[in-house]
C-alpha cells in the first residue's frame, strides 16, 4: 500500500513538471469526438432513404416520373408510320387484282367507300402487306381512275384464319347498322364459322385518315 501511495505521488509530481500533456489529451479527445459524431451524422442521413427504397421496393432511378415514359406504340403503328413517309402522295392509275404497280407494289383487291371517289386497297410490297386509302384525282380517256394515296396501315403477313373485312362484301355492322367506312381485322371461329373482330378503323374521308375506333358494338357474322 505504501508502495503504491509512492507510485501515485511520482506521477503526480511528472504530470505537474509537463503542464502540456492536458492540451495535447484534450486535443485527441476532441478529434475522436468530432469524427464518432461524424460517422453517426452520416449514418442517420443514410438510414432513411435505404429503408424508404426498400420498403416501395425501387431505387432513386425508378422513382423517376412517370409523365416522361410514353406509351410504347402499336406494331401495326410503328410500320404504318413507316410506309406512310414512304406511299402517302403517290399516284397511280388503277391496276387488275394480282398486277403490280410501277412502284412494285402488289394489288391484292380492294372496294370504294361511302363517299364512292374513295376506296381502300389491299397492297403487299416486299415483306410489308398494307391497306392504302386512296382518292380517285383524275380518270383517261377510258375511264380508268388514277389515285392517290391519303393514308396507309401496315402490318405483318396475317394468320390464315384471320382476313381484312371492308366495303360492300364485308359481313360486319356497327351497332347494327351498315357502315361501309368500317375497316375490321377479324379472325374466323373454324367450329362455329363466325369472325371474332381483333381491331377496327374508319376510313375518314373528311380527314382523309385512318381512325382507330372501338370493336365493342361491331359484330361480323
Amino acid at each position: 500500500m505504501y508502495g503504491c501511495k509512492n507510485e501515485f505521488q511520482t506521477q503526480e509530481r511528472d504530470f505537474m513538471k509537463n503542464p502540456n500533456t492536458l492540451p495535447a489529451l484534450m486535443k485527441i479527445l476532441f478529434v475522436f469526438y468530432a469524427v464518432a459524431l461524424a460517422i453517426v451524422a452520416l449514418a442517420m442521413f443514410a438510414a432513411p432513404r435505404s429503408s424508404s427504397e426498400k420498403a416501395s421496393g425501387f431505387s432513386s432511378e425508378a422513382q423517376k416520373p412517370f409523365s416522361n415514359q410514353q406509351p410504347a406504340a402499336s406494331a401495326i403503328e410503328r410500320a404504318s408510320d413507316e410506309a406512310r413517309r414512304q406511299f402517302v402522295g403517290y399516284r397511280h392509275e388503277g391496276v387488275k387484282r394480282g398486277e403490280r404497280l410501277p412502284n412494285g407494289a402488289r394489288d391484292l383487291g380492294g372496294g370504294l367507300l361511302s363517299d364512292e371517289d374513295y376506296g381502300v386497297t389491299r397492297f403487299r410490297k416486299g415483306k410489308n402487306y398494307m391497306l392504302w386509302l386512296e382518292r380517285i384525282v383524275e380518270r383517261n380517256e377510258a375511264g380508268v381512275p388514277k389515285w392517290e394515296v391519303l393514308d396507309v396501315l401496315s402490318f405483318g403477313k396475317l394468320k390464315k384464319n384471320q382476313a381484312f373485312l371492308f366495303s360492300h362484301s364485308s359481313p360486319c355492322r356497327d351497332n347494327e347498322r351498315e357502315n361501309l367506312d368500317l375497316i375490321v381485322l377479324a379472325e374466323i371461329e373454324p367450329k362455329t364459322k363466325t369472325y371474332k373482330v381483333l381491331k377496327a378503323w374508319q376510313a375518314n374521308v373528311e380527314k382523309e385518315e385512318f381512325e382507330s375506333v372501338s370493336i365493342e358494338e361491331i359484330v361480323c357474322r
